[in-house]
Protein backbone atom coordinates (compact mmCIF):
# COMPACT_ATOMS: atom_id res chain seq x y z
CA UNK A 1 0.00 0.00 0.00
CA UNK A 2 0.90 3.44 -0.90
CA UNK A 3 0.66 6.26 1.65
CA UNK A 4 0.03 10.33 1.24
CA UNK A 5 -0.21 13.30 3.17
CA UNK A 6 -1.95 16.62 2.61
CA UNK A 7 0.08 19.27 2.46
CA UNK A 8 -2.17 22.65 3.38
CA UNK A 9 -1.95 25.71 2.77
CA UNK A 10 -5.45 27.30 3.40
CA UNK A 11 -5.58 29.32 6.35
CA UNK A 12 -8.65 29.08 7.03
CA UNK A 13 -8.41 25.32 7.11
CA UNK A 14 -6.25 25.52 10.36
CA UNK A 15 -8.30 23.26 12.46
CA UNK A 16 -8.56 20.43 9.82
CA UNK A 17 -6.97 17.11 10.38
CA UNK A 18 -3.90 18.47 8.55
CA UNK A 19 -0.52 17.58 9.12
CA UNK A 20 1.98 19.47 6.69
CA UNK A 21 1.22 23.71 6.85
CA UNK A 22 4.39 24.85 5.73
CA UNK A 23 5.64 26.23 2.61
CA UNK A 24 5.53 23.48 -0.08
CA UNK A 25 9.38 23.44 -0.28
CA UNK A 26 9.64 22.26 3.40
CA UNK A 27 6.42 20.50 3.06
CA UNK A 28 7.27 18.26 0.13
CA UNK A 29 10.80 17.60 1.54
CA UNK A 30 9.36 16.72 4.97
CA UNK A 31 6.76 14.35 3.31
CA UNK A 32 9.75 12.58 1.61
CA UNK A 33 12.15 12.15 4.79
CA UNK A 34 8.73 10.86 6.89
CA UNK A 35 8.92 8.35 4.02
CA UNK A 36 5.75 9.04 2.00
CA UNK A 37 5.32 7.86 -1.45
CA UNK A 38 3.03 10.82 -2.71
CA UNK A 39 1.69 14.40 -1.30
CA UNK A 40 -2.25 15.84 -1.24
CA UNK A 41 -2.49 19.50 -2.25
CA UNK A 42 -4.74 21.54 -0.47
CA UNK A 43 -4.38 25.12 -2.03
CA UNK A 44 -5.93 28.05 -2.05
CA UNK A 45 -6.55 28.23 -5.44
CA UNK A 46 -5.28 27.09 -9.00
CA UNK A 47 -3.55 30.07 -9.18
CA UNK A 48 -1.49 29.93 -5.93
CA UNK A 49 1.28 27.94 -7.59
CA UNK A 50 2.00 27.11 -11.39
CA UNK A 51 2.07 23.07 -12.32
CA UNK A 52 5.60 23.57 -13.55
CA UNK A 53 6.46 24.28 -10.24
CA UNK A 54 4.90 21.38 -8.47
CA UNK A 55 6.31 19.03 -10.87
CA UNK A 56 9.84 20.36 -10.02
CA UNK A 57 9.24 19.70 -6.27
CA UNK A 58 7.26 16.19 -6.92
CA UNK A 59 10.49 15.35 -9.01
CA UNK A 60 13.14 16.52 -6.51
CA UNK A 61 11.53 15.10 -3.68
CA UNK A 62 10.46 11.64 -5.58
CA UNK A 63 6.88 11.88 -4.39
CA UNK A 64 3.92 12.05 -6.64
CA UNK A 65 0.59 13.96 -6.48
CA UNK A 66 -1.91 11.90 -5.02
CA UNK A 67 -4.66 14.59 -5.29
CA UNK A 68 -6.01 18.23 -5.18
CA UNK A 69 -8.20 19.85 -2.67
CA UNK A 70 -10.94 21.59 -3.97
CA UNK A 71 -12.73 22.95 0.13
CA UNK A 72 -10.90 26.27 -0.24
CA UNK A 73 -13.57 27.39 -2.61
CA UNK A 74 -15.37 26.65 0.57
CA UNK A 75 -13.85 28.00 3.07
CA UNK A 76 -12.67 30.68 1.73
CA UNK A 77 -15.25 31.83 -0.58
CA UNK A 78 -18.60 30.22 1.04
CA UNK A 79 -19.18 28.38 -2.30
CA UNK A 80 -21.37 25.05 -2.73
CA UNK A 81 -22.97 23.30 -5.43
CA UNK A 82 -25.95 23.30 -3.55
CA UNK A 83 -26.10 26.92 -3.04
CA UNK A 84 -29.60 28.44 -3.48
CA UNK A 85 -28.20 30.50 -5.52
CA UNK A 86 -27.78 29.49 -9.19
CA UNK A 87 -25.14 32.52 -9.80
CA UNK A 88 -23.44 31.02 -7.17
CA UNK A 89 -23.71 27.28 -7.46
CA UNK A 90 -21.98 28.19 -11.11
CA UNK A 91 -19.01 30.15 -9.58
CA UNK A 92 -18.89 27.30 -7.40
CA UNK A 93 -18.43 25.02 -10.22
CA UNK A 94 -16.05 27.32 -11.77
CA UNK A 95 -13.63 27.06 -8.99
CA UNK A 96 -13.97 22.74 -9.16
CA UNK A 97 -13.38 23.05 -12.71
CA UNK A 98 -10.78 24.96 -12.12
CA UNK A 99 -9.01 22.67 -9.51
CA UNK A 100 -9.92 19.44 -11.59
CA UNK A 101 -7.85 21.34 -14.63
CA UNK A 102 -4.81 21.95 -12.30
CA UNK A 103 -5.08 18.41 -11.14
CA UNK A 104 -5.61 17.06 -14.82
CA UNK A 105 -2.21 18.52 -15.59
CA UNK A 106 -0.55 16.77 -12.65
CA UNK A 107 -1.86 13.59 -13.33
CA UNK A 108 -3.93 13.78 -9.67
CA UNK A 109 -7.72 13.50 -8.60
CA UNK A 110 -9.36 16.55 -7.85
CA UNK A 111 -10.83 16.26 -4.32
CA UNK A 112 -14.51 17.14 -3.93
CA UNK A 113 -15.67 17.21 -0.19
CA UNK A 114 -16.37 20.36 1.41
CA UNK A 115 -18.08 22.40 -1.46
CA UNK A 116 -20.66 19.88 -1.91
CA UNK A 117 -22.56 22.42 0.74
CA UNK A 118 -24.41 21.58 4.05
CA UNK A 119 -28.07 21.42 2.66
CA UNK A 120 -30.22 19.01 3.21
CA UNK A 121 -33.50 19.35 1.23
CA UNK A 122 -34.33 17.33 -1.71
CA UNK A 123 -33.68 20.59 -3.46
CA UNK A 124 -30.15 20.82 -2.53
CA UNK A 125 -29.86 16.95 -3.24
CA UNK A 126 -31.13 17.91 -6.99
CA UNK A 127 -28.61 20.52 -7.34
CA UNK A 128 -26.02 18.31 -5.62
CA UNK A 129 -26.34 15.66 -7.83
CA UNK A 130 -26.28 18.14 -11.06
CA UNK A 131 -23.26 19.03 -9.82
CA UNK A 132 -21.61 16.01 -9.88
CA UNK A 133 -22.07 15.11 -13.08
CA UNK A 134 -21.46 18.35 -14.36
CA UNK A 135 -17.68 17.42 -12.44
CA UNK A 136 -18.10 14.09 -13.52
CA UNK A 137 -18.15 15.69 -17.45
CA UNK A 138 -15.54 17.93 -17.12
CA UNK A 139 -13.40 14.88 -15.32
CA UNK A 140 -13.71 13.11 -17.85
CA UNK A 141 -13.16 15.54 -20.61
CA UNK A 142 -9.67 16.59 -19.33
CA UNK A 143 -8.76 12.85 -18.54
CA UNK A 144 -9.87 10.86 -21.62
CA UNK A 145 -11.62 8.25 -19.45
CA UNK A 146 -15.51 7.15 -18.94
CA UNK A 147 -17.13 8.97 -15.89
CA UNK A 148 -17.91 5.77 -14.83
CA UNK A 149 -14.42 5.41 -13.85
CA UNK A 150 -14.65 8.09 -10.74
CA UNK A 151 -13.89 6.87 -7.63
CA UNK A 152 -15.76 7.96 -4.51
CA UNK A 153 -14.12 8.37 -1.35
CA UNK A 154 -15.51 8.61 1.99
CA UNK A 155 -13.51 9.18 4.96
CA UNK A 156 -16.09 12.00 6.47
CA UNK A 157 -19.70 12.01 7.47
CA UNK A 158 -21.19 14.62 6.07
CA UNK A 159 -25.07 14.90 5.88
CA UNK A 160 -25.77 15.54 2.45
CA UNK A 161 -22.88 14.22 0.31
CA UNK A 162 -23.34 10.32 0.43
CA UNK A 163 -22.27 7.50 -1.80
CA UNK A 164 -26.05 7.20 -2.66
CA UNK A 165 -25.87 10.47 -3.54
CA UNK A 166 -22.98 10.39 -5.85
CA UNK A 167 -24.24 7.18 -7.11
CA UNK A 168 -26.60 8.36 -9.35
CA UNK A 169 -23.25 9.05 -11.45
CA UNK A 170 -23.95 5.63 -13.44
CA UNK A 171 -20.86 3.40 -12.55
CA UNK A 172 -19.13 5.27 -9.56
CA UNK A 173 -18.09 3.17 -6.78
CA UNK A 174 -17.93 3.79 -3.39
CA UNK A 175 -14.69 3.08 -1.23
CA UNK A 176 -13.77 4.09 2.18
CA UNK A 177 -10.12 5.49 2.59
CA UNK A 178 -8.13 6.82 5.87
CA UNK A 179 -8.50 9.77 7.40
CA UNK A 180 -7.78 13.31 4.98
CA UNK A 181 -4.55 13.91 6.71
CA UNK A 182 -2.89 10.80 5.79
CA UNK A 183 -4.43 8.62 3.16
CA UNK A 184 -4.07 5.41 0.68
CA UNK A 185 -2.83 6.19 -2.44
CA UNK A 186 -3.57 4.70 -5.95
CA UNK A 187 -6.78 3.30 -5.72
CA UNK A 188 -7.90 4.97 -8.75
CA UNK A 189 -7.02 2.28 -11.69
CA UNK A 190 -5.98 5.03 -13.24
CA UNK A 191 -4.98 7.70 -10.58
CA UNK A 192 -0.90 7.45 -11.61
CA UNK A 193 -1.65 8.49 -14.98
CA UNK A 194 -4.86 11.15 -15.51
CA UNK A 195 -6.77 13.64 -13.81
CA UNK A 196 -9.93 11.98 -12.37
CA UNK A 197 -12.46 13.27 -9.27
CA UNK A 198 -12.46 11.67 -5.93
CA UNK A 199 -15.63 11.99 -3.55
CA UNK A 200 -15.51 12.52 -0.04
CA UNK A 201 -18.74 12.58 2.27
Amino acid sequence: MRSAVTLCLVPEAASGPFVLRTPLPEAFATAAALGFDAVELFLPGADFVSVAEVRILAERHGLAIAAVGTGAGWLRQGLSLTDASEENREAALEFVFSMIDFGGELGAPAILGSMQGRGASPQSRDHLVAGLRRCADRAATICGWPASALRIAAPFCRPLASSRAAGKLAGSRGERCMPSAVRRYGACPRAADCGAMSFHR
